[in-house]
């Protein structure tokens, strides 16, 4: 019995399965194919776009730096005759800075600039202002000028080519040097010098090396000091020292030796600044030191 239903069982699915396999299948016409192609792909969800970032502030341009002032013109010429200083004199700082004029330091005026080159009497900065500055109580006429500039006419060899003596005159440092061998010292502030004379008193001297003292620049101190002596002194008869500038800024004591036979003479006393002291420019001076050399010097190898 059980058989029977199982054979029955069997041949209901085969003949169902053989049924369901002769049914036609169907597919999609063309036409719903096209229909697909034209929808496409999904399209994507739109993304709101970000703000934009706001650009950076510039830096405010710096600042044009204003033209330089421009230079006035210097003064005409005809300026040149009135500066003046205190005593009268022509005011040689205030004359050399205009380009037109220049400082006559025999005349003691300032002039217009002369046409061509310049002598030796002429001076056009204020370097050259300091060699000839006046000092106090220093007002000298035309007469008091003629009688000082004899005065150092008749010592200027004595003072820079020196005697027969080696050791007479010679008061610059070239001189005493070419004919003496002993060593000194220097004061590097007034660029004056002293070496040992004879194992006494130091022989003082100007240095004329390169950067201290010309010629001009101890003619005009030594006139200086003679036309002082002449005013103060009776005519300059005896001997006598005073108080004078320097181009460095540095009072120094300066002797007028004035002898009856022999040649008269113009040298420092001792190689240190009078200054800080109480004696003004002008005023009458002693030996500032001849013994004991102090203050900041330098050593001069003695020269063979």
């Amino acid at each position: 019995m059980a058989l029977i239903k199982h054979t029955i069982l069997f041949f209901a699915l085969a003949a169902l399965l053989t049924f369901a396999l002769a049914l036609p299948v169907a597919f999609p016409s063309n036409q719903v194919l096209e229909a697909r192609l034209k929808i496409g792909p999904a399209k994507p969800r739109p993304v709101a776009p970000r703000p934009a970032r706001p650009a950076p502030a510039k830096a405010p341009a710096p600042a044009k730096a204003p033209p330089p002032p421009k230079r006035p013109a210097p003064p005409p010429k005809s300026v040149c005759n009135g500066l003046k200083d205190k005593n009268g004199n022509g005011n040689c700082d205030a004359c050399v800075k205009n380009s037109a004029c220049a400082f006559d330091r025999d005349g003691l005026k300032c002039v217009p600039k002369p046409a061509g080159s310049l002598g030796a009497s002429f001076v056009t900065t204020s370097t050259q202002c300091r060699t000839i500055r006046q000092t106090t109580n220093i007002n000298p006429n035309a007469d008091i000028q003629k009688q000082a500039a004899a005065e150092f006419a008749r010592m200027e060899k004595h003072i820079f080519q020196g005697e027969t003596d080696p050791t007479s005159g010679r008061h610059t440092f070239s001189a005493w040097t070419a004919k003496n061998k002993d060593a000194g010292i220097c004061d590097k502030n007034t660029h004056l010098c002293a070496f040992r004379l004879n194992e006494k008193t130091p022989k003082t001297i100007w240095d004329d090396r390169s950067g201290a003292y010309t010629k001009q620049d101890i003619k005009d101190m030594c006139l200086n000091a003679i036309t002082l002596n002449i005013q103060k002194n009776n005519n300059a008869k005896s001997s006598a020292a005073f108080v004078v500038q320097t181009k460095f800024g540095k009072p120094i004591c300066i002797e007028h030796l004035v002898t009856k036979a022999n040649t008269p003479s113009c040298f420092p006393l001792g190689i240190h600044s009078t200054f800080p002291g109480s004696r003004p420019l002008g005023s009458s001076c002693s030996d500032t030191g001849h013994g004991a050399i102090k203050g900041v010097t330098e050593d001069i190898a003695t020269r063979k």
